[in-house]
C-alpha cells in the first residue's frame, strides 16, 4: 500500500537508510508498505525549484518496488509538479543503489569528486519526463 502524508515517519526511515537525516519540514514524502504496515521503500522529495526536484530513496533489503509506487513517484515530480528533470544523488560506494538507479531509468550525469561518504565520491543521476517509463503516455500530461 501507498503512503501518503506522513512525511516525518516516512522521512526518518528512507533518510536513516540514506545516511541522512530528517527534519521536518525538509520535504514531502512517499512510502511503501508491506501487508503487515511495515514501511519496505520510501522516498524523499525535497529543494523544488520549479524546474528541479531531488529524490532520495531507500528500500528493504529482500523487498522490490511495485510499478504502481514508481508511477506515483515519477507522476509527483512530472506532472504534479511540472518538473523538466528530477535529480538523484548516490554515493559511488552504493553499488546496490547505483544499478538500482540505472535499472529504473536514471542516466548518469556528474561526479563530485570526494563529497561523499568517508572522503568517496557523489554521483549525480537525472531523469526527464521523456525518459521516464513509469508515467501514463497520454496527451494530458503531455507525454509522447
Amino acid at each position: 500500500m501507498i503512503v501518503c502524508h506522513q512525511h516525518d515517519r516516512v522521512g526518518a526511515w528512507t533518510m536513516s537508510r540514506c545516511s541522512g537525516e530528517w527534519f521536518p519540514g525538509r520535504g514531502v514524502t512517499l512510502g511503501l508498505e508491506d501487508s503487515l504496515g511495515n514501511l519496505i521503500a520510501g522516498c524523499v522529495f525535497e529543494q523544488y525549484n520549479g524546474t528541479n526536484l531531488f529524490i532520495h530513496g531507500a528500500l528493504s533489503e529482500g523487498h522490490s518496488l511495485t510499478e504502481e509506487f514508481l508511477h506515483a513517484c515519477f507522476h509527483f515530480c512530472f506532472i504534479e509538479n511540472s518538473c523538466s528533470r528530477v535529480s538523484c544523488v548516490v554515493d559511488d560506494s552504493n553499488d546496490r543503489c547505483k544499478r538500482f538507479v540505472q535499472r529504473v531509468g536514471w542516466t548518469f550525469e556528474t561526479r563530485m569528486t570526494g563529497a561523499g561518504l568517508k572522503g568517496g565520491d557523489l554521483l549525480i543521476f537525472k531523469m526527464t519526463p521523456q525518459e521516464c517509463k513509469f508515467l501514463t503516455e497520454d496527451e494530458k500530461n503531455g507525454i509522447k
